[in-house]
């Protein structure tokens, strides 16, 4: 059982040249599991694109990722638990003639390690092979620290389960309700439900819908929106929400970093829009998003995978190249990629490579900073 959301720390262990100017935005970041892995990142550096040892970045710009389009046509719906409902339960619904209930257990006391808070979906739109009648199928999510609003309006936490998707969302105490529009139109109106002491709501939808926008309601009648990124094939992931009438950044798409190690080939691309950045390609079945717009600072954003593990950041507008020394004294450069207002690398090291260090370099090769993982 994977964790629901993991500490900053664990999901970053990155090193940040200088004083950031997005820290508190970064510290946002929550980690996200699933059957495909999608990790919320906040980081106080950017992301720049390179290629990995030996192998060229591809700076092919693909064309941006429109909003999502539904490839399903089942009608949503999505209500707070009916009264006399099961402790835990925080909200319900169907996709087409599919029931659902999504609901969490009550804070567990691990002991030295913290407390435990688990993710449930139950219902015919969870197909559970163990439990030969769907509609009573019980399918444990993910389990993590307890759930708790952030900053922002909603803290969404994501998982997926066959073709639907399961969004669950600690709310802020000033939200009075969030309208949830899916990819195909349809729109859903969450009321949060107060569960183990913490406001929460949630829906589910099929993945291949997408969601093309979530808003909050405040109390004293103003909003705030934010624009998800609809990744191939996994569930939507929030990030930036955006005040009405605050610019948002424009949307684009580029593989930032390809190559093969061992014979295995890899290849990372970019997702920048108004959610932030996202880099697919990391790892099997793994992405990151961080949800900073742009990202324009220097440093190693994340890394993963193991062998080959493939490591990504940014670079400031200034930085012409990196040059990473590996511990066995070898070194190669890698070219960050330009998407939208963002410079952005990736490269893979194979195994018995670690990193020692890299250094970024202006156009005339003079330093300008450096650091390690």
């Amino acid at each position: 059982m994977s964790e629901l959301r993991e500490s900053l720390d664990q999901a970053m262990r990155t090193v940040a040249v200088g004083e950031p100017p997005v820290d508190a935005a970064m510290r946002r970041g929550k980690a996200i599991r699933r059957r495909r892995r999608v990790t919320v990142i906040a980081s106080a550096l950017t992301v720049a694109a390179v290629a990995g040892a030996g192998y060229p970045a591809l700076a092919h710009r693909q064309a941006a990722p429109a909003p999502p389009v539904t490839r399903h046509h089942a009608v949503v719906t999505d209500v707070p638990p009916a009264p006399g409902s099961a402790p835990g339960v925080v909200a319900e619904g169907k996709v087409g003639s599919e029931s659902w209930q999504v609901f969490v257990t009550k804070p567990e006391n691990l002991g030295a390690t913290g407390t435990q808070q688990c993710l449930y979906a139950k219902g015919s739109a969870f197909n559970d092979t163990s439990n030969s009648d769907p509609s009573t199928a019980t399918t444990s999510l993910d389990c993590g620290p307890d759930l708790a609003p952030g900053t922002d309006p909603v803290t969404f936490t994501a998982a997926s389960e066959g073709a639907n998707q399961v969004q669950l969302g600690a709310v802020a105490a000033d939200v009075t309700y969030v309208v949830v529009a899916l990819g195909d139109g349809q729109q859903l109106k969450l009321i949060p439900v107060r569960v183990y002491g913490t406001r929460l709501v949630a829906f589910v939808a099929p993945v291949g819908t997408g969601v093309a926008s979530a808003t909050a309601v405040l109390d004293n009648g103003q909003t705030r929106t934010a624009i998800p990124a609809n990744l191939p094939g996994v569930q939507a992931v929030f990030g930036l929400w955006l005040r009405p009438g605050q610019p948002a950044q424009g949307r684009a798409t580029a593989v930032i970093a390809a190559g093969a190690i061992g014979g295995r080939p890899w290849s990372v691309t970019a997702y920048v829009g108004p959610w932030g950045t996202c880099f697919t390609g990391i790892a099997a079945g793994e992405s990151a998003c961080a949800p900073v717009a742009p990202m324009t600072t220097t440093g190693v954003v994340g890394y993963a995978g193991n062998p080959p593990q493939v490591v990504y950041g940014s670079v400031a507008a200034a930085v012409s190249y990196l040059l990473v020394t590996l511990t066995d004294g070898h070194t190669f450069r890698v070219e960050p990629v330009t998407i939208g207002d963002e410079k952005l690398f990736a490269f893979a090291l194979a195994k018995g490579q670690p990193l020692h260090r890299w250094t970024a370099y202006d156009a005339a090769g003079h330093p300008l900073s450096s650091g390690g993982l």
